[in-house]
């Protein structure tokens, strides 16, 4: 499978039917990096709450390649594999909306990682900026630690799946 299909099936695992116009990647191995940017429409991504509040997730792509932690307690550590990616969302806002709510900023950090999610709206341009950022660093969590694992993975899920609220202008 070809780079760009990949690409085009992860973005259309959240997105359906999304329109991907555009695939460009950095490769710099000895600076450790790898940049990609994706551009791409998704009419249909919002949903509509009776034709006068529209919303959507603004963490669009899934980044949930772990296993949820459910249980409440492990006998096993918990071992996590170094991994970072700092992710940018720019979303155009349909004329005739505006937003009326978006997701609280998030911020979490461990010994282990951290995560920070950030929404803003700039009104000049009418979109939404959706910034999120996760370090993991590679660490063996003793059991008797796996609460703070658990609650660290359940804050960037719930932050991932707030939405933002716009309502209609007219």
């Amino acid at each position: 499978m070809k780079f760009d299909e990949v690409i085009r099936a992860w973005i259309n695992d959240t997105v359906r039917a999304a329109k991907i116009s555009k695939v460009e990647t950095v490769d710099e191995q000895q600076q450790g990096t790898f940049d990609m940017t994706v551009d791409f429409a998704a009419p249909g991504y919002g949903q509509s709450m009776r034709g006068k509040l529209l919303i959507f997730k603004p963490a669009i792509v899934s980044r949930r390649d772990f296993v949820p932690l459910t249980k409440p307690e492990r006998t096993h550590p918990v071992v996590l594999e170094p991994r970072s990616y700092s992710e940018l969302s720019d979303i155009y806002i349909p004329r005739g909306f505006q937003v009326d709510e978006l997701p609280p900023p998030v911020e979490t950090t461990t010994a282990f990682g951290s995560y920070t999610a950030v929404c803003t709206y700039d009104a000049a341009t009418h979109h939404v900026k959706y910034q999120r950022t996760l370090v993991m660093n590679a660490a063996e969590i003793p059991a008797a630690d796996y609460a703070s694992v658990r609650d660290f993975f359940d804050a960037i899920r719930k932050a991932e799946q707030t939405n933002v609220v716009l309502s209609k202008t007219q």
